[in-house]
Formats: structure tokens, sequence, C-alpha cells
């Protein structure tokens, strides 16, 4: 028998060694052959797990080859629904789940489904998950006491102009006390974010992270109540469908020893913020196709030119006339200049168009199995049919104990021990239920995208708008490029030549030249021996496609020649 095994780190209890020690005793007393271990360096909170992907990853290449992944105990796997869906998942695949210190396994030697290793690690799973909220309960009430009573909290860095002493939060030396003012004052005085960052960079006024100042940074400064003297403490946060949003409510408690602004300068300067936003209407003069940060500049991805750790990507720059609006590197702003190629929006939207119509429809659905997700969808609903009868069943049985506790054929010890098993029993089967539905939901939304996205080409050659969301569905993101190997290929004076790669969902790849200053755009069959062929203009399209409906898999538009060449990139 062959198994996997799964190791995280954690500061608390075993380290990865003593785990790794315990599975490989334990694979060599039950004459089991590991096959690979997966170590999770990080501790055994993080959400994002690498390695368990990894391990998710490889047993659904070699599933054949594996019997059995073995863990040293169930919360290593996370928190309930974690450990459930992986071991549905596993199940699913006749591969058993071992956890030592349980002394549980999820299948018999059979490969059937072991029903009382099944609900014990259902009970088990709920109480480790008991047992890590109740501890971050009590660890955000201990920091809540903590910073009523002006003790530092938080991340890495503390708020500029602060540090910390003996536990508690007092005010840095007077330089940082000093620049917190002067950014007021700047604010004050008619500069804008970006502006007070040039001024603090040119002068060398050091961060705490040791990186360039940047509009963000400030931004938060200015917005600061503890700069007044009043700390924020969060009070709740709206959550959708399982992810955190923005709208955050915050309760202030005032210290006055950490006051460095006046609060008649903190208002002010809100009002100012408040009044200079959108104020030139820039935020919604212009509805983009594509969201900017798809938009990689490729000459410093090349060079490995990055701001606080994030990927150079371009930004919309619209100059004050309004005479110009191009997307630029972002570089730009922060006083690095790369100095690649800006491209005008009106051209980035219109190499989106033709190419999104002409190309995609045929390439973006070849190798997606609508069969395939079509059963799995069905079969989702099965199990959720099946799921949904058990929790009914459950319901009903907890009803019944307590028609029997409340008659008095049953005490009151009996009655607590069957309603905690029937709870953590309903417990396990909502969680199932979410975990399909999430699955289900997904498949749904795969296919329904693919409706949409064909429905919304249609509408386009039919006069209505390109949808932005269409457009971000399909582009993953376009690295830019100036090559000066194709500029003498173009006729007009000083017109430069982009190279663009577009990566589109499902990770394909493919490369276009475009002209800066012309309507050309040119599909690139390979780069390397330079051969392609123009694709249509806008208007062009109504002409080919006319009466001609759009097909799933089999695309209406003309496929792409394999031996197609122009003369035109044939270069020596």
């Amino acid at each position: 028998m062959n198994a996997t095994a799964y190791v995280t780190y954690s500061n608390k209890t075993q380290s990865i060694d003593c785990q790794i020690s315990d599975i490989q005793s334990y694979c060599k007393r039950e004459d089991i052959n590991l096959v690979k271990i997966f170590e999770e360096t990080e501790s055994d909170n993080i959400k994002i797990r690498p390695e368990l992907s990894k391990m998710e990853n490889y047993i659904e290449k070699n599933q054949t080859n594996i019997d059995y992944v073995i863990v040293s105990e169930l919360s290593r796997l996370g928190r309930t629904s974690k450990i459930l869906e992986t071991i549905e998942n596993l199940n699913s695949k006749k591969i058993g789940l071992i956890s030592l210190k349980e002394n549980l396994t999820s299948l018999n030697k059979d490969k059937t489904v072991n029903h009382i290793s099944s609900f014990i690690i259902n009970v088990l799973a709920s109480i480790n998950e008991f047992e890590t909220d109740t501890t971050k309960y009590r660890l955000k009430s201990e920091i809540e006491k903590g910073v009523r009573k002006g003790h530092a909290n938080g991340g890495k860095y503390l708020p500029y102009g602060y540090k910390k002493i003996n536990k508690m939060l007092v005010k840095e030396d007077d330089d940082e006390s000093y620049i917190v003012q002067q950014i007021f004052d700047l604010y004050l005085k008619g500069n804008g974010t970006p502006e007070i960052c040039n001024i603090l960079n040119k002068v060398s006024v050091p961060t705490r992270s040791g990186k360039k100042w940047v509009d963000g940074v400030i931004y938060g400064i200015l917005t600061n109540p503890i700069y007044i003297g009043q700390r924020r403490r969060k009070k709740s946060e709206e959550i959708i469908e399982g992810r955190k949003t923005t709208k955050k409510e915050y309760e202030l408690i005032y210290q006055e020893q950490l006051k460095i602004i006046e609060p008649e300068v903190f208002e002010k300067v809100q009002k100012l913020l408040k009044s200079n936003y959108n104020k030139s209407n820039k935020h919604n003069n212009y509805t983009r196709l594509l969201n900017p940060q798809k938009i990689i500049c490729g000459k410093c991805l090349k060079n490995g030119k990055t701001h606080n750790g994030k990927i150079h990507h371009y930004f919309p720059h619209q100059r004050k006339t309004e005479k110009e609006k191009a997307y630029k590197c972002i570089s730009k702003r922060y006083g690095e200049n790369c100095k690649n190629v800006s491209v005008g929006i009106d051209k980035i939207e219109d190499f989106l168009k033709r190419v999104i119509l002409y190309m995609f429809p045929n390439k973006l659905f070849e190798n997606y199995d609508f069969t395939k997700t079509k059963n799995d969808i069905k079969d989702l609903e099965k199990k959720l049919e099946i799921e949904n009868n058990k929790l009914i069943e459950a319901r009903q049985l907890h009803s019944k104990y307590v028609e029997r506790w409340v008659k008095g054929r049953i005490d009151d010890q009996i009655y607590n021990q069957m309603i905690n098993v029937c709870k953590m029993n309903e417990k396990r089967i909502s969680d199932l239920i979410r975990i399909f539905n999430n699955q289900l939901k997904k498949l749904n939304d795969s296919l329904n995208s693919i409706d949409e996205i064909k429905f919304g080409i249609e509408e386009y050659l039919n006069g209505v708008d390109m949808p932005s969301n269409i457009v971000n569905k399909i582009v993953e993101k376009i690295i830019v490029n100036e090559d000066d190997n194709y500029h003498n290929y173009f006729p007009v004076k000083n017109d430069k030549a982009i190279i663009m790669n577009v990566e589109i969902a499902g990770g394909k790849e493919f490369n276009f030249l475009l002209s800066r200053y012309s309507h050309k755009i040119y599909f690139l069959i390979d780069l390397n021996n330079p051969t392609g062929f123009e694709i249509p203009k806008i208007e062009d399209f109504t002409v080919i496609n006319k009466n001609v409906a759009i097909s799933g898999v089999e695309g209406a538009y003309p496929e792409i020649p394999n031996d197609f060449k122009f003369d035109f990139f044939e270069i020596e």
C-alpha cells in the first residue's frame, strides 16, 4: 500500500520533525510505502495552504497509486468544513484518511466508508473548531482590554509617528511628529497625495518599511484619527458570501497623550479630501472595458522592477487639458519612469473588441468539457438531495428527544448527551450541504459565464456596447512591450510597434502587433520567426459575420490557418 503524508508547522504543539517521525514509524509498523511528504512550513492557522493544494493536485494525477493520506492529527487539515471537504474528496477517489492521534481511518480495507470513524471524525472536528473559536474570542477580548489601557496592538508596523515602550503606545521622537504635521500642512496648501510623496521622496524622508512614500500611505495618515488622539477599535465588518468587505464599523477611544494634530486641522483636511474627490469627474468620465491592473508593463516585468512587492501595471493617465487619454506604466507616478510605450485608451479598447470578436469565440472554449461539467452538476444535485433528506431525518430525531424529555421519559443527563450528538450530526450534514452548494455554484457559474460571453458578443455584433464584465472574464492579463524590430514596417513617421501578449481565461496566450498611430493589428503566429496576418477592423466584422450565429466549441469565425504567412512579417 502507498500513502502520502501532510504535516504542518505549529509553534505550540508538535514540530514538523516530530510529525514526520511519527508518520514514518507508523508506516514501517503497518508496512505502508510512504511515497511523498508535503510540508506546510507556515503556521497551521493560515487560510491559504499551498502544500495542501499541491498534495490534492498530486493525488488527482496519481490517485490509482495512492491508498492513504496520513496526518498526525485531524486539526492539521484545518477547520471543520475543510476537514470534511478533504475527507469527502478523498473518499470519492477511494483514498482513505488516517489520523494517528485519534487512531481513525476514513475507509475500511475493502475501500468502503468506515461509518463509525466518519461519525467520530465529525464530532472531533466540531470540537476542534469550537476550541479554536473560543481561543480567538479570548484573544480578541484581551486585545480590546489592552487598547483601552493604551497598549500598542496591530500589525508589523505601528502608525507613523508612534512607537512601543513597555507595551504602551507612545509618540515617536519629534522628527516623525514634525513630518506628520508637515503632511497635513502640505495638503491644506493644495498639494495632492502624489505631490506630497514626491516632496518627501526628494528630501529622502525615511518610511517605516525603508521603501519610498506612496500616495496610499499619505492618504492613510491624512484620514487616521489617531493623530488627534482617537484610536480606532473595529466593532464589526460586513461579510458577503464569506468574503470580507470594506464596510467596517469602528469605536473611537480617546487618548489625549497620542495627539499630534489639532482637531480643527484634522477636520479641515477631511472636508478638503471629500471636496477634492472626483472634482473633475475623472473617476466616472470613462467606462473602461478592462481593469487597468490587468495591463502589465513588460519592460518593468523583464527588469524585475516592482513597487512594494507589486508588479508595475498601467494606469489611465489624463492630462489636465483632457486632450490625451492613455494608459501609462505606473512607475511614472513613483518618479521611476521606465519609459515603456504608452497606449491610448481608445487604442486598447479597439484592440480588445477586435481580438475578442475575431479570435476568442473559437479558442476560449475548445478545451472546455461541457459534458463533464453537466454530469458533475447532476452528481452534486443527487448528493444534495440525499444530504437534505438526511438533515430532515436528523432534525426529526432531534424533535423526538425533545418530546421524550418534555414527557419525562428520559432524564436530563441522557437528554443533554443525545441533544449534543444530534446538534453535531446536524452541523456535519449542514457543512456537507454548504460544501456541495458551493461546488454546484462554481460549476453553474462557469456555464453561465460562457453563455454570458457568447450572448455579449452576439449583442455587440447587433450594435450593443461591449460589456466590460465580459471582457474581464475573458482576459486574464495583457503584457505590453515596445519592439524596435517592427518600427520600420509601419508607414507612419515616428510610429511605434507594440507587442501585446494576451493571456485569456484558462491560461492560453496569444501575441499581437499593434501600430501606435494607425489602426493596424496583426496576430503573430510565431514571435521567434515572426509570421502572422492582419485582423479586420471593427466595421468589417458586420460583413464577415452577418447572419452567422455564435456557436460554443465550433466558433463561427475564420480559423487561423497553420501555414498562413505574410511577406510583411518575414524578417531576415
